[in-house]
C-alpha cells in the first residue's frame, strides 16, 4: 500500500514538495558520508535493481576505494532507521520518491554520477566485444548506430554544479517547466526540445554566459510564462510556445 501521507510531492512542473522526514534521512547519509570520506571528491553509483517482488535504487557512494552503500527499497512504505554498519538502508514509497532521496544526497555532496549499469551483460546479443569462453558477463555495446566504437569505460555523468554556476539558466529552466537546452556544435545553447524544434524555441542561440546573462536580463518574462501557463505545466501539458520577444 502506498503512503502517500509521507510521501513526496513530485510534480511534472519540476517543483517539488518534500517530506521532512526524507530530508532528515538523506542529512545523516550525507553527515555520515563526510564523516567516512572526509572532503576528498566523492563518486556516486547509481542503479536500480528488482529482488523477491520488490524494486530498489541503489546509489553506492566511494572515494578512493572506500565505500558506503545506500539502498533504498521502493515497496509502498515508508521506514527510515540509523545508518549502522557502514551501510545506509531505508524503505521509500516509490521509485521517484527514492530517485528523490538520492538526487538530495548526490547534490549535498557534490557527488559524480554514475547511472545505471553497463559491464556485467549477460545477453549475448547486446554484448560488445562477444564474451570469451568461460567469460560469466561482458559490457554492453554501446555504439547503437553511430558506426563507431564506444569506450565502454565512459560514463554517463550529471554535474550537480550548474545550480550554482549558472544560477539564471537553471531558473529559467524551472520557469519553462523543465524545458532544457539544446547544445549544438558550436557549443552554443538554447533553449528548446527536440520534438518541437525548430519551430518552437524559448529563447536565441547563445553561449551558455551568453545565455546566463540573457536569461538575468529577461528573468522576469520567464516568471510571467511560468504564473500564466502554471496550470498547464502542472499537469504535463505540452508546453505552451513563447513570444520571441528577444527578435
Amino acid at each position: 500500500m502506498h503512503d502517500t501521507d509521507r510521501s513526496n510531492v513530485l510534480s511534472a512542473s519540476g517543483f517539488t514538495n518534500t517530506n521532512v522526514e526524507h530530508h532528515q534521512w538523506a542529512a545523516r547519509v550525507v553527515a555520515e558520508a563526510r564523516s567516512v570520506f572526509g572532503e576528498a571528491p566523492i563518486d556516486a553509483h547509481i542503479w536500480a535493481y528488482r529482488e523477491q517482488g520488490c524494486d530498489y535504487l541503489s546509489c553506492d557512494l566511494s572515494s578512493s576505494g572506500t565505500w558506503l552503500p545506500v539502498t533504498i527499497c521502493a515497496d509502498g512504505d515508508t521506514y527510515f532507521p540509523d545508518i549502522s554498519g557502514g551501510a545506509a538502508e531505508a524503505d521509500a514509497c516509490d521509485m521517484p520518491d527514492a530517485l528523490h532521496i538520492a538526487g538530495l544526497i548526490v547534490r549535498s555532496l557534490d557527488a559524480r554520477v554514475t547511472l545505471g549499469r553497463g559491464q556485467n551483460e549477460l545477453n549475448d546479443e547486446v554484448v560488445s566485444p562477444p564474451r570469451r569462453p568461460g567469460q560469466t558477463s561482458g559490457p554492453i555495446d554501446l555504439a547503437f548506430n553511430s558506426g563507431g566504437a564506444v569506450d565502454q569505460k565512459a560514463d554517463v555523468i550529471f554535474d550537480p554544479h550548474g545550480a550554482k554556476t549558472h544560477p539564471n539558466i537553471a531558473a529559467v529552466e524551472q520557469y519553462l517547466g523543465g524545458i532544457g537546452t539544446l547544445v549544438f556544435d558550436d557549443d552554443t545553447l538554447q533553449f528548446a526540445e527536440h520534438k518541437s524544434f525548430p519551430d518552437t524555441v524559448y529563447s536565441p542561440r547563445l553561449s551558455e554566459e551568453q545565455l546566463e546573462t540573457f536569461c538575468q536580463e529577461h528573468l522576469d518574462r520567464y516568471e510571467a510564462y511560468f504564473k500564466e501557463n502554471f496550470e498547464a505545466i502542472e499537469r504535463g501539458d505540452e508546453k505552451p510556445p513563447i513570444g520571441r520577444f528577444w527578435e
